[in-house]
């Protein structure tokens, strides 16, 4: 954290220790003694060492407490007693693994603030929660999914809400129901069994609840808490308090997700907790659009009363071995027990393992893990984060472009999809001052559009507004609009095509039309067949990454570009040849654009002599 990040904490913290409650307050006042209040001072104090947006949230805390206290209609208040709730709740627990087996459970002070807040801030009028939804963010080893099943269990047995400081008057929801969500079977099996075992370890749980088979009821009010993996199946009709999402950052889409808390609405203060680690293939998450959108919260872009954040991320100054800082951002390394040494061993070990190694694999899967930091990239992706900040920076303005091409020969590729999927061409070509230069289009039918959008979840309507894909009129790909594009272009930009690269897969019949001039203006093509082999697609692969890192290409802007290369992965063959290839066959995010621009450059050494042989006819080679 900076120095002017803890000159800003230090202010805040003198304003708590000097702070003067309204005339007439009606509440308690918090002291500063009180667990979620001692944490907040220490940190603003700098007595504890935490990461920058774990400051950030700190300070929240630190204005809505100076809120509470000096604005009467705030509408908001503390309610110790909310949050002392769940913490004499948690005492009541027994730990059921590792060195503590049979220990009632001892919360952190981190965790006291977490909980304290998510359970302890509620509205004055009707004593419900403040927060409806929590986004727990910090590395793996600090028992978030631990604390989560605690969460649990007090969901089915203990919560409830009462106007503030008046416990008497408490109401619990009729039949309860909380439930976990994890990203399969196997996930939700853990996650359950944790919860069990919590439960069977805790004579004091099992006077309010019993286990079954695969789900922990509530004897008294019916209820249960039950864990659901997003491949399970309909979710429709459940009416939970709680839902618990472990692991955010490994589901794939938010359909599960959003199925369960749909049912919402049908109980009195609901709660949404999304608890994780970082991930990878960040751009197409769920889990880091709720990080972003968190960040933005936190530094003041955006405005939620309703969502508690807690964000511990290791510092963009914080080196991947310098374990003194590792505290800041993973907690419970302050503790100084025997967990936490084991802890810290880990850790270095896994450092060492994957920095010795230099597998990429293993680098990625420690960055994620340990510093908790997203990473663009996954296991066997094309293009890393590095790269594609890269393709970005070479995409120019259309009308640029064309400038740039204008006269010029080009080698072309095209990766001829189904009749119903989105086909691809692509265009290279060699400027003058030695770049490439690459024009790349898309096609899709016109009657498949909405279906596109609803399976792919990509705008194809607006792409096809700005020109990154042509609508094909009809149910199928008409070859013989993709052959008029092709020509229309060639005329409005004064290019000439000296070869054509494609696969027969698909593209037969196109191959034979163009060869043959079977088009409105009798237009003949020199057509070259290229298998998607390893063989015949290592050389091309390498070669686009080689002038892409190099900065050697120029790219006509194309967001539908963009997207194919996000989208790639790589696939070797046993001599580790390799090409690029989709995720899964059925997966919907596809890589077209980008294989008809490495079908190009299968014949790019074409354009030198070509080029030459321009230069030849129009009188303007030199030595």
């Amino acid at each position: 954290m900076t120095k002017e990040e803890i000159s800003k904490s230090k202010r805040l913290a003198k304003r708590i220790r000097n702070l003067e409650y309204y005339d007439g307050y009606p509440y308690p006042k918090i002291p500063l003694d009180y667990p979620v209040m001692k944490y907040c001072l220490d940190v603003l104090e700098n007595k504890i060492k935490v990461c920058t947006t774990e400051a950030l949230f700190v300070r929240r805390f630190a204005k809505q407490i100076i809120k509470m206290a000096t604005k009467p209609k705030y509408p908001y208040v503390f309610d110790m007693t909310r949050a002392n709730r769940f913490f004499a709740f948690s005492k009541r627990c027994i730990m059921s693994e590792g060195e503590f087996t049979g220990q009632p459970f001892q919360l952190q002070n981190w965790q006291l603030f977490d909980w304290g807040n998510i359970f302890g801030w509620v509205e004055k009028e009707t004593g419900k929660r403040q927060y409806t939804s929590a986004f727990i963010y910090m590395p793996r080893g600090n028992a978030k999914s631990t604390v989560s099943s605690l969460c649990s269990l007090y969901g089915l047995n203990a919560d409830c809400f009462y106007p503030p400081y008046q416990p008497k008057k408490r109401i619990f929801s009729g039949e309860p129901v909380v439930l976990t969500l994890a990203v399969d079977k196997k996930q939700a099996q853990i996650v359950r069994e944790g919860a069990m075992s919590i439960a069977n370890y805790s004579p004091y749980v099992l006077k309010f609840a019993e286990c079954k088979k695969t789900y922990i009821v509530n004897k008294k009010r019916g209820g249960r808490v039950e864990a659901c993996s997003s491949d399970a199946g309909n979710k429709d009709g459940l009416k939970p308090d709680i839902v618990i999402c472990d692991e955010w950052a490994a589901q794939k889409t938010d359909k599960a997700l959003n199925t369960m808390v749909g049912g919402f609405g049908k109980k009195p203060q609901p709660l949404l907790i999304k608890i994780t680690t970082a991930g990878d293939d960040c751009q197409s998450k769920p889990a880091k659009i709720d990080y972003d959108y968190s960040l933005d919260i936190l530094k003041g872009v955006k405005k939620d009363e309703h969502y508690y954040i807690s964000i511990r991320q290791a510092d963009d100054d914080v080196k991947v071995n310098d374990f003194k800082r590792f505290g800041e951002f993973t907690p419970m390394l302050r503790i100084g027990n025997e967990y936490s040494k084991t802890l810290l061993k880990a850790i270095k070990n896994e450092y060492k393992k994957a920095y010795d190694s230099e597998s990429p694999n293993k680098i990625r899967e420690y960055l994620i893990k340990r510093l908790n930091r997203w990473q663009q990239d996954s296991e066997e992706k094309f293009l890393d984060t590095e790269a594609l900040e890269k393709i970005k920076k070479c995409m120019i303005d259309p009308k640029e472009f064309d400038e740039l091409i204008r006269g010029e020969n080009y080698v072309g590729g095209y990766d001829m999809s189904i009749k119903v999927d989105l086909t691809a061409r692509a265009l290279w070509y060699k400027l003058p001052d030695g770049r490439y230069a690459l024009d790349t289009k898309g096609f899709i039918p016109a009657d498949s559009i909405d279906r596109h959008e609803h399976t792919d979840l990509i705008p194809y309507r607006y792409w096809i507004q700005q020109g990154y894909v042509d609508s094909i009129r009809g149910m199928v790909i008409d070859t013989n609009d993709v052959m008029e594009e092709l020509m229309d272009y060639e005329i409005r930009n004064h290019v000439f095509g000296l070869e054509i690269v494609y696969d027969a897969a698909w593209a037969t019949q196109f191959a034979a039309d163009m060869s043959a001039g079977r088009n409105s203006r009798s237009q003949t093509y020199t057509m070259i067949e290229c298998p998607q082999t390893t063989t015949r697609l290592n050389e091309p692969t390498n070669k686009f990454e080689e002038l892409l890192m190099a900065g050697k290409i120029v790219i006509k802007r194309n967001d539908c570009f963009l997207w194919c290369c996000e989208n790639a992965y790589i696939q070797y063959d046993n001599g580790g040849r390799r090409k690029i290839a989709k995720k899964s066959q059925k997966s919907p995010k596809r890589i077209d654009l980008l294989a008809a621009a490495i079908f190009g450059l299968v014949r790019v050494s074409t354009l030198e002599q070509g080029n030459l042989q321009h230069e030849l006819e129009t009188g303007t080679f030199t030595f």
